[in-house]
């Protein structure tokens, strides 16, 4: 079987994830395929179910867990449930694609003890005032959830180097991170064979 990777998108909410991750299954070499996470929480505004999220009731979310069919779901982050279904990291690395998926930083540790080849990359703002700005704009959060993910973020950015994260990358211009990214990936992908 040919050596995969598995790319692990990190960083504080708000920090675009979403949209880097968009833009890199677009662009990106080929062979690298998107995992997208499931998700309990309603689809936020232009949203699209399979496009951004998985958007799946609790129920469903239950029996995923209890089927073992889930990575990740161990924590409730903002009170949904995330997780990736394990069949769309471990099909199409059998089939010899890497994957590419978005994760919090646990996720970044279970993943390292989970598979080989995980490549972690943590998206960093150009400061947490911008960080604070980007979610306010996006106009998912009420003043609640607005307050909680920004000091999640802040929690994230002094934390992080407690964590093995193979790369940092800054986004504060969307086409010098996807760029940067880009790079991480055609430099991982050569070391691989």
């Amino acid at each position: 079987m040919k050596a995969t990777k598995l790319f692990v998108i990190c960083g504080p909410p708000g920090v675009g994830k979403g949209t880097v991750l968009s833009r890199l299954a677009e662009s990106s070499w080929s062979g690298l395929v998107r995992a997208l996470s499931v998700t309990t929480r309603p689809p936020g505004l232009g949203e699209q179910d399979g496009v951004d999220y998985h958007f799946i009731s609790e129920i469903s979310f239950a029996r995923l867990k209890e089927a073992n069919a889930l990575f990740g779901g161990t924590t409730p982050q903002f009170g949904f449930n995330y997780g990736v279904r394990l069949s769309d990291i471990e099909l199409p690395r059998s089939r010899g694609e890497s994957v590419i998926m978005e994760s919090n930083l646990n996720g970044v540790r279970l993943a390292k003890a989970a598979f080989e080849g995980v490549v972690s990359i943590f998206l960093r703002p150009p400061s947490v005032s911008e960080l604070s700005r980007r979610l306010v704009m996006r106009g998912r959060d009420d003043d609640v959830s607005l307050a909680m993910r920004i000091d999640e973020g802040r929690r994230m950015l002094s934390v992080v180097h407690d964590y093995s994260i193979d790369y940092f990358v800054l986004n504060s211009a969307l086409e010098a991170c996807i760029s940067a990214i880009n790079k991480i990936i055609v430099t991982e992908a050569a070391i691989m064979r």
